[in-house]
């Protein structure tokens, strides 16, 4: 009698042991405090990274690529993804350069909202997201996957999950989890249903025919030209003549919702944009704002003028400060940007109504600051003042 309790027993601490382990794997498969991730290899693909760049990337793409914010704990900014396709392959890119993080792996679901590898819990399992790589401490990392592969529907789920850590001095001061930020089309976060924070990017296929279409046009300027070289080609202004080289031009941002037009001393005309609080500055995704960059004219009029970039501002707040990020976007192909003059605060340079000089002299922003165009960290007033220049040049000029 003895021993067949002895044998009970045991078979059933047996079954306690084996079934209590299911649980744990479940746990390891997502942890959103740190980078330690429990990893199927069987259910990853990895990819070597392409050889193309960022801008080769963009040129093949069909349309601009989709740009999110890659959030680390939650709230930090920490780089992009940008998401774009042509008519083989699916692009993603991480880029982080110009802040302090760095990728040590990447994970990557793309593919139909439904083959998502949640758990019970509502939580991705990141461990069996089907496209990985692992880093030696990158700032840039580029996706390339047969978009056959991806989806058979228009729209699709992309989950970009990253392990960063933060350098200072060549020393990791600090190691995160990130996602990159997604919305739907009220601007409502794509939030995992599980108890973990993250988000997933709805991305519909760019439309490849509208780039084919944009190459004919391009041949029919063409015809056009030669039409009117016939003619003497008096009004034909390529840019290709010696009598026409093109030249840097000086340009400011424009909010039109609240902009006062005034006079630089050596830069054209300009604009001191107000921009007012924004509740939304609480929100983790903060609010992006975007101002057209035009060239100067006289009495900062925008005519029929299109925009020659943009200024990308992204403000967040936290208990009583706001910050913002800035990037300067050039919009004309090879062209760049030469200097940038930036004004932000709470107090206008401006005084009056329209018209009246302005100096770079109380400018607390310039090209120096910027990487690649890009400034983070900027303390945003709440109600605040922005003036900003930028000289842009086309290739091979001499600003």
């Amino acid at each position: 009698m003895k021993k067949k309790l002895s044998i009970v027993i045991s078979v059933f601490f047996l079954f306690v042991t084996v079934t209590s382990c299911e649980p744990d794997e479940q746990i390891n498969s997502f942890k959103s405090g740190g980078t330690e991730i429990s990893v199927d290899k069987n259910a990853l693909t990895p990819l070597e990274p392409t050889a193309l760049t960022k801008d080769e990337i963009a040129d093949n793409s069909c349309e601009e690529p989709v740009e999110q914010v890659l959030y680390a704990g939650q709230h930090i900014e920490a780089g992009t993804v940008l998401i774009s396709n042509d008519e083989e392959y699916l692009y993603v890119t991480y880029d982080l350069t110009g802040t302090e993080w760095w990728l040590k792996e990447t994970h990557l679901f793309a593919g139909d909202l439904e083959d998502v590898p949640f758990g019970n819990s509502g939580n991705p399992k990141i461990g069996h997201f089907p496209f990985h790589g692992d880093h030696d401490m990158t700032q840039e990392y580029h996706f390339q996957i047969p978009i056959e592969e991806v989806s058979s529907e228009d729209c699709f789920a992309v989950i970009a999950h990253a392990a960063l850590v933060a350098k200072e001095n060549g020393e990791i001061t600090s190691s995160e989890t990130a996602f990159a930020f997604g919305a739907d089309e009220f601007g409502e976060p794509n939030e995992f249903d599980g108890n973990r924070w993250g988000w997933f990017v709805e991305y519909c296929k760019q439309d490849c025919e509208n780039q084919e279409g944009g190459d004919d046009g391009q041949e029919d300027e063409e015809g056009d030209s030669s039409s009117d070289d016939n003619e003497g080609g008096g009004d034909n202004n390529d840019g290709n003549t010696e009598d026409n080289q093109l030249t840097c031009v000086d340009t400011y941002a424009f909010y039109s919702e609240n902009a006062s037009c005034f006079t630089s001393e050596s830069n054209g005309w300009g604009w001191s944009n107000w921009i007012d609080f924004d509740e939304n500055y609480y929100v983790p995704s903060g609010v992006t704002y975007n101002f057209p960059l035009y060239e100067t004219k006289e009495a900062c009029d925008t005519g029929t003028d299109e925009p020659i970039g943009h200024v990308e501002v992204i403000v967040q707040a936290g208990d009583a400060e706001a910050y913002a990020s800035i990037r300067y976007v050039i919009d004309i192909e090879e062209w760049s940007i030469e200097d940038i003059k930036m004004y932000i605060g709470s107090e206008s340079l401006v005084s009056g109504s329209g018209n009246q000089p302005l100096t770079f002299e109380n400018f607390n922003y310039s090209f120096e600051d910027f990487e690649n165009n890009y400034l983070s960290g900027v303390k945003w007033p709440f109600d605040a003042y922005m003036v900003a220049y930028a000289k842009i040049c086309p290739p091979e000029s001499n600003p």
